[in-house]
């Protein structure tokens, strides 16, 4: 709204100075006596304009928007190579570190962003904010919410991430799986048997591009509860929350070597899981920094990958 309005200011200002200014000049029907008291009348009134424009009613009460996280794979860094100028005595060969792919949505990016530089593991991945494994289009409330036209592309991103292979791979979605998918134009409400069969089918789609790669272990987040500013509260509905969780950890029951880790656990609070603890997650939806490297620390654990000496 901010950038129409000053679209339209710009514009208007524009044909005011044409009308009454440049014309009449060309013209020679009007001449300045003042040529510098003018200019620097001129440039006071555009630095008002401007700063009236710019400078936009704040409301310090107002939720702020989630992040958003560009599509972006992050490759694995490369193994230390033993150095050809070294002619001293020969030493063992430290120990490959295990490598680690994060796959998923704007809350990978956070992890991705918050790697330990700890000596564990190397890590990369493919993150992509406002996307998820199951329908282009979701409803929140009245309000239909497409993703991102880019979203289509997760499986050649979530390939290339592990093109190099790995030893771990940890997957990060959620949000947009507690709303409603619009499915062919038809609103599927979560835990009819509709939603059921294509949840199912995308969850297996999401195994199967990871399983085309690697067969290393998976470690997928369940679904934590939210606080998203443009809902009417569906994100911290404990029954979505249960049916969506349910049903995942059914079906990624059917992959071999896939394990669901209780990260609601550790964000959420409450009798029934679906109250935001607000300290480790200010926007209601991504990790801060401090949280997100305490949680790296849990998940090292949850993989199994503990420091190399």
């Amino acid at each position: 709204a901010l950038d129409g309005l000053r679209l339209v200011v710009a514009l208007v200002l524009t044909e005011v100075v044409h009308r009454c200014v440049e014309v009449p000049f060309h013209q020679g029907r009007a001449r300045l006596v003042h040529p510098g008291r003018a200019l620097a009348g001129a440039t006071i009134a555009a630095a008002v304009v401007v700063g009236a424009v710019s400078l936009a009613p704040r409301d310090d009460d107002a939720p702020s928007a989630p992040m958003a996280a560009e599509p972006s794979v992050i490759t694995l860094p490369p193994a230390p190579a033993a150095s050809d100028h070294d002619t001293g005595p020969a030493t063992p060969a430290a120990p490959a570190l295990p490598r680690l792919v994060v796959l998923g949505d704007s809350q990978a990016f956070v992890l991705l962003r918050n790697v330990p530089d700890s000596g564990v593991a190397r890590v990369g991945g493919a993150h992509h904010g406002a996307c998820d494994i199951i329908g282009a289009v979701i409803a929140l409330g009245d309000r239909l919410e497409p993703q991102s036209p880019t979203c289509d592309a997760w499986p050649d991103q979530w390939s290339r991430a592990l093109s190099s292979g790995a030893d771990a791979v940890v997957v990060s979605l959620g949000l947009r799986q507690v709303f409603d998918p619009v499915i062919d134009g038809e609103r599927v409400e979560v835990g009819s048997e509709r939603w059921e069969q294509v949840y199912r089918a995308a969850v297996d789609r999401a195994v199967d591009v990871i399983r085309s790669r690697t067969d290393a272990p998976i470690l997928w987040l369940d679904v934590p509860c939210y606080r998203w500013y443009l809902t009417e509260g569906e994100e911290r509905d404990a029954d979505r929350l249960r049916t969506v969780n349910t049903v995942l950890m059914e079906q990624l029951g059917t992959h071999p070597g896939v394990a669901i880790a209780p990260y609601s656990s550790r964000v959420c609070t409450g009798d029934d899981g679906n109250e935001l603890i607000d300290e480790l997650r200010p926007d209601g939806v991504h990790l801060d920094d401090e949280a997100a490297a305490d949680t790296w620390t849990w998940i090292l654990d949850q993989v199994g990958f503990t420091p190399t000496h």
